[in-house]
C-alpha cells in the first residue's frame, strides 16, 4: 500500500467531510497495523496536507439538500399550518415538529416519554452525551400537550404513564390503501418516522425538502435575528449555546450562526460603515 493508493481511496467522493473522514480511518487503520506489526512503514504521514486541501465543511454545503435556517413565518405559519389537517396523525406532526423548533434533536424527540413532561410546562431528559437536557415549552405547546394527552388516553383506554412514549409511529400503508392516516399507538415514533413527518409536511407546505436537523437550525436562527425595540440582539451566542446544549460555545458559531449570516454579513456592514 502506497501514498497514491491511499490518495485514490481517500479522495475518491465528493464531500471534504468524507474524505477527512476517510484519511481519520485510513490512519487508525494504519495505527493498527503499527502495533501489530503487519506493517513498518506508515504511509499516511505524508498526507497531512489532504487536510488543507480538503478543509472542514458546515450547513451540508455540498450535500444534495444543503442545510436551511427556516424564516419564523416558514416554520411557525407554513410548515405548522401544514400539519392543521384535524387528523390525530396531523396533531402528532405538529408537536413532534415544535419539539424540533425548541432545538431538540430528532434522535431525542423520537425517545421523549410522558415522563419527560413535568406539569410546569418543562421537559427533561438525556440527550447526547448522556447529558441531562431540559426545556421550557410555551403555552402553545402546553395546550398542545395536553389536548395530545387526551387523545392518547383515549386511544389506549387508560392514562398515560411516564413511560410510554410521548409521540407513536404511524399505521404503515394506511394512506396507500385509500384509508385515512391514522397514528399506530401500540409503537413508538422512530427517527426515520419524524424525518417522514416532517419532510412530507414541509412539501405540502410548499417549502421543499426540509430535514429535521433544520428545525434545531432554525430555532438558532430565530433567536439570533430576534432583536429588542433599539435593534440589540435580544440572545447572545452563550444564550443560544445554552438553549441548544452545546458543551462549545464554538460548536454554535460555527455550524449554527456562521453559515447563517456569513453570505450578507458584508453588504449588511457596508450599509453602517457607508
Amino acid at each position: 500500500m502506497s501514498e497514491g493508493d491511499l490518495v485514490e481511496w481517500i479522495t475518491a467522493v465528493p464531500a471534504n467531510n468524507s474524505v477527512r473522514g476517510r484519511l481519520s480511518t485510513a490512519r487508525t487503520f494504519i495505527r493498527w497495523c503499527l502495533r501489530t506489526g503487519l506493517v513498518v512503514v506508515d504511509p499516511t504521514v505524508e498526507l497531512d496536507g489532504l487536510t488543507k486541501q480538503f478543509p472542514k465543511t458546515y450547513g451540508k454545503v455540498q450535500a444534495a439538500h444543503p442545510a436551511r435556517w427556516l424564516t419564523y413565518d416558514e416554520a411557525y405559519v407554513r410548515l405548522l399550518g401544514a400539519c392543521r389537517d384535524g387528523t390525530t396523525v396531523g396533531l402528532r406532526d405538529e408537536l413532534a415538529i415544535r419539539l424540533g423548533l425548541l432545538g431538540i434533536r430528532s434522535s431525542e424527540v423520537a425517545r421523549l416519554r410522558w415522563g419527560s413532561v413535568a406539569a410546569h410546562g418543562r421537559l427533561w431528559w438525556t440527550g447526547k452525551g448522556r447529558r441531562d437536557r431540559t426545556v421550557t415549552a410555551g403555552p402553545t405547546l402546553v395546550a398542545l400537550l395536553e389536548e395530545w394527552r387526551t387523545v392518547y388516553s383515549l386511544a389506549l383506554g387508560r392514562r398515560v404513564a411516564d413511560d410510554d412514549p410521548l409521540l407513536r409511529t404511524e399505521v404503515l400503508g394506511a394512506a396507500r390503501q385509500g384509508g385515512a392516516r391514522r397514528v399506530r399507538f401500540g409503537q413508538p415514533m422512530s427517527p426515520r418516522s419524524f424525518y417522514n413527518a416532517v419532510t412530507t409536511r414541509a412539501e405540502a407546505a410548499g417549502l421543499g425538502h426540509v430535514a429535521p436537523h433544520d428545525l434545531r437550525r432554525t430555532a438558532a436562527g430565530l433567536l439570533h435575528v430576534a432583536r429588542a425595540d433599539d435593534g440589540g440582539h435580544l440572545y447572545d451566542l452563550l444564550d443560544i449555546q445554552q438553549v441548544l446544549d452545546h458543551a462549545d460555545p464554538a460548536t454554535t458559531q460555527r455550524s449554527y450562526i456562521d453559515p447563517l449570516t456569513r453570505h450578507d454579513v458584508k453588504d449588511r456592514a457596508a450599509v453602517t460603515l457607508d
